[in-house]
């Protein structure tokens, strides 16, 4: 800088002793070029100083973006935002965090406070209003909605490296590449893991594909294994042997690619599904992203200031500026959630319905088989009050009455027949078999029921009862003794 400034001194000054006319006055015009000489010394320093000036000021916007916004007063409205954590609070801190700061610098006015929340969780978030907003999956958010009066104000819009915004998301159905299952039917009689029976892309989506395949998970056919959340245990489940198949949201698995938890090659997509424009493993149809959603109550200031900063977001200036790989647009139309969630809870109604039937039947099968088995002991029971009123009223022991407990169907017959006093002859006759065999009971007669002779063993016979001998003759069948107990 210098030389140059030197360079161009030298030329200024002959220029002036040519255009001044150095023989005339001599002493003026060295007056005159002196006073030149020391103005033109200050020209480089000030020309120094505007450079650095001009390059402090075209410095100052960019340090001016990227310096954070202020701090709300602590008086600032605290507005809470519940957040999704499908994959964990870490994860959803890290995910949802520079969205909560990109809109605190849009609406300074309010201070906002991220708030993790399950499937479960939300519901109570939202019954003691300690949530003004929530972002979660559409079916969670359709599901809230028949409980609760809420709005969709945005829809997600993930922007994928190479510039595409998808608006849609699935499930993706998958197991170990060393699996033999090739396609979701072969999934019959195994274990299938998913989130809980509430999950959207961790459950009921991957549960219609199955159904339209004429697999329903919710019967036997499959045996289910809910992980709960993070999704990433479904992973870890299928790929450590507990699981044959898994279900998760699309674009899980390649985001554990890119975070070094997953290779690609080993796992196998089943039923892959092409889809134009679509840059995940994909097994399903697709759905409207996340809905950022508000509650009834927030006031319409707040609820524009919010959806004003979210519709802001997917200018690309914005999302480089918040660090943000999403951004949002118009809510879509959940009308294909209500759908799916309108088949499940049929499906859920028939099942229920036809285990209920099986209920009442296997209820009904019971009371008949314990009506039945009191009829019997009350039947017993009378006839054992009628044989005691005989053994009173005929003097006879229950010792003695004990002794015709063993007798065969057989014994009895006989027994009855010769307490009407026939002969062996005429027992044979009247019960169709051989004297011989008549002659074989009676002499088992006695012996169990240890009476000394027929007389005193059919007199005790007769009280009791016992005396009504078969009227039906059948033809002598030529039994041998003993071939009839």
């Amino acid at each position: 800088m210098p030389s140059v400034a030197g360079g161009l001194l030298r030329n200024i000054h002959m220029m002036l002793m040519q255009a001044l006319g150095w023989p005339v006055c001599w002493r003026a015009q060295r007056e005159r070029l002196e006073r030149v000489r020391a103005f033109l010394s200050v020209v480089p320093v000030v020309m120094l100083l505007a450079g650095c000036l001009l390059v402090a000021l075209s410095a100052l916007p960019a340090t001016a973006q990227q310096r954070p916004s202020p701090a709300p007063a602590a008086t600032a409205p605290v507005v809470r935002i519940g957040v999704l954590a499908y994959r964990g609070d870490t994860h959803a801190r890290q995910r949802w965090q520079p969205l909560i700061a990109c809109l605190q610098r849009q609406v300074p006015q309010y201070r906002f406070e991220l708030v993790q929340m399950t499937l479960n969780s939300a519901a109570d978030l939202l019954a003691r209003g300690d949530v003004s907003f929530i972002i979660t999956n559409p079916g969670h958010f359709v599901m809230l909605r028949q409980r609760f009066p809420l709005s969709a104000l945005a829809t997600l819009v993930r922007h994928t490296p190479d510039g595409r915004a998808v608006m849609h998301f699935g499930s993706v159905i998958f197991t170990r590449a060393a699996s033999d299952i090739r396609d979701m039917a072969a999934a019959r009689g195994r274990v299938v893991a998913a989130v809980s029976r509430d999950a959207f892309g961790g459950f009921l989506v991957g549960w219609r594909e199955f159904r339209r395949l004429g697999l329903d998970l919710l019967d036997d056919d499959v045996r289910m294994y809910f992980t709960g959340f993070p999704q990433d245990n479904i992973v870890a489940t299928v790929l450590d042997g507990r699981a044959d198949v898994g279900i998760v949201r699309t674009g899980l698995l390649e985001s554990m690619v890119r975070e070094g938890r997953l290779r690609l090659q080993d796992v196998r997509v089943l039923n892959p599904v092409p889809q134009a424009g679509f840059p995940w493993l994909v097994s399903s149809r697709l759905y409207p992203e996340w809905p950022f959603v508000v509650r009834d109550g927030v006031s319409r200031e707040l609820a524009g200031l919010v959806a004003a900063a979210l519709l802001k977001m997917e200018e690309e200036q914005v999302r480089r500026r918040c660090g943000l790989e999403f951004g949002w647009a118009a809510p879509l139309s959940y009308g294909e959630v209500e759908r799916l969630l309108h088949e499940f809870e049929q499906a859920r109604e028939q099942r229920n319905a036809t285990r209920d039937w099986l209920l009442w039947v296997a209820l009904l099968a019971v009371a008949v088989a314990a009506f039945a088995a009191a009829w019997l002991w009350r039947q017993r029971q009378a006839e054992e009050l009628k044989v005691q009123a005989r053994v009173a009223s005929g003097g006879i022991s229950l010792a003695e009455r004990a002794r015709f407990d063993e007798l065969t169907r057989r014994e009895l017959q006989v027994l009855a027949c010769l307490c009407e006093g026939l002969s062996s002859k005429e027992i044979a006759q009247r019960l169709g078999i051989a004297p011989k065999t008549v002659e074989y009971h009676r002499t088992n007669l006695l012996k169990k029921t240890g009476f000394s002779s027929t007389t005193k063993m059919v007199s005790v016979a007769a009280r009791l009862g016992l005396d009504t001998c078969p009227g039906k003759t059948r033809e002598k069948t030529g039994e041998a003794p003993g071939g009839d107990s």
